[in-house]
């Protein structure tokens, strides 16, 4: 079973230690790491969840590689372990920019979960062969690379493929300041 860090509305660890089922089910705030993987050319590497995920499956994630934070763990440690569990990617502390915090929250009525993440946001400049990534199935059903203007566009169209988060004018605006 995987354990969080139970927080504050504010961020603030309690020192609760909760399962990330309950937390899902009960509201409480935890948090999660958000890597977005970016290329020269201002594409993203984003990725399909899996069938099988609780919280938006079959729809293109929030990030190039997503999970939460364990119990006891930091961001970046969990930042380098989910990018070699999802999508067997190396990467190193020293390849993660952080961005930015944004806490969210989202509301499952018919499958019961009251999500409340604090998501911690990282960039990683690569240049990512899509055929040399191995993905963790349970995860991830498919990835693919795309512009960030054209994730945007889609994102603002509603598009009913993609994961609406609030962190989505954070990136583009970071992006734009980049491209």
């Amino acid at each position: 079973m995987e354990y969080v860090d139970a927080l504050t509305s504010l961020g603030k660890e309690t020192g609760e230690k909760v399962s990330k089922k309950e937390a899902h089910e009960k509201g409480v705030w935890h948090r999660t790491i958000h890597i977005w993987i970016v290329n020269s050319n201002g594409e993203i590497l984003i990725q399909k969840r899996a069938p099988g995920k609780d919280v938006n499956p079959n729809k293109w994630g929030v990030s190039s590689i997503g999970g939460h934070i364990s119990f006891g763990d930091d961001a970046v440690v969990t930042a380098i372990r989910e990018a070699k569990e999802e999508l067997d990617l190396d990467i190193e502390a020293s390849d993660l920019e952080y961005l930015y915090s944004t806490p969210h929250q989202m509301a499952d009525k018919e499958g019961g979960l009251n999500v409340r993440h604090i998501d911690e946001s990282f960039l990683v400049k690569e240049e990512v062969e899509l055929d040399k990534l191995v993905l963790q199935k349970e995860e991830v059903s498919d990835v693919k690379l795309i512009h960030f203007k054209e994730l945007e566009a889609a994102i603002n169209q509603s598009n009913l493929g993609f994961s609406q988060h609030e962190e989505y004018p954070k990136l583009f605006k970071t992006l734009s300041q980049m491209f």
